[in-house]
């Protein structure tokens, strides 16, 4: 091809493209081949019976409750027992905790003996006024 002159090449390249081009439609153009026919399906008849079958769901989701509670204490301290089950109906003032009593024990008694001992300074103080 090196040989050959500029207008050579040009028509060269000219009759190739027609070429090309040419097998390109006629390749396009042709009628595709249809594909065979299904075999025909079988159907069969039978009686219709009435009958119980199982109903069963499976599926994912997310399940909520018509009610909720949030519960909190009225006061600090460590649970001993739990008197309910979760999922369980509970009423309005049952218990559902027991707290450790020890701590609230101790400061009943150390408020009561603060008590006595104001109470007996306060004794202590009315009988030493009624001394002449």
């Amino acid at each position: 091809m090196t040989g050959l002159r500029l207008d050579d090449r040009r028509v060269l390249f000219f009759h190739l493209s027609a070429a090309l081009f040419g097998s390109l439609v006629a390749t396009g153009c042709a009628k595709k081949q249809d594909k065979a026919p299904r075999p025909a399906a079988t159907v069969s008849v039978v009686q219709a019976r009435r009958t119980s079958v199982p109903y069963i769901i499976e599926a994912n989701g997310v399940v909520t409750p018509l009610q909720s509670v949030a519960v909190t204490s009225q006061v600090d301290g460590i649970i001993v027992s739990v008197d309910f089950q979760e999922g369980q109906d509970v009423s309005a003032g049952q218990a559902l905790f027991h707290v450790d009593p020890r701590p609230y024990q101790n400061a009943y008694e150390q408020a009561a003996a603060v008590l006595a001992e104001i109470l007996s300074n306060a004794m202590n103080a009315s009988s030493a006024d009624s001394e002449p």
